[in-house]
């Protein structure tokens, strides 16, 4: 059977380990690297959180955002791009005519 001095040192023992393990883990996240996004919309997208909370991709042409949850994908960047009206008007130019003569 346990005493309460045993139990004193295993609640103090638990309460140190507890201490320990949150700073551990944030020395260590200091040193991790975030990993390059591999896909190229990020290039067009800014990323910002919502007033819920929520990650969102802003479109840095037109100002629309889109959620941008790694559950989502980038498939919705990809789709607005192709259909943005900015880049739209921008690639439209008038053609230049040239003479051959």
């Amino acid at each position: 059977m346990a005493t309460n001095d045993d139990a004193n040192d295993n609640s103090q023992q638990f309460q140190e380990e507890n201490v320990a393990i949150p700073a551990k883990a944030a020395e260590h996240a200091k040193k991790v690297q975030k990993r390059p996004r591999p896909s190229l919309v990020w290039e067009e997208f800014e990323t910002n959180n919502n007033e819920n909370g929520v990650l969102m991709g802003t479109c840095k042409h037109c100002y629309k955002s889109y959620k941008a949850d790694s559950y989502y994908g980038t498939s919705n960047f990809k789709r607005h791009l192709k259909h943005c009206p900015v880049l739209k008007k921008k690639s439209t130019r008038p053609g230049v005519e040239i003479d051959q003569e």
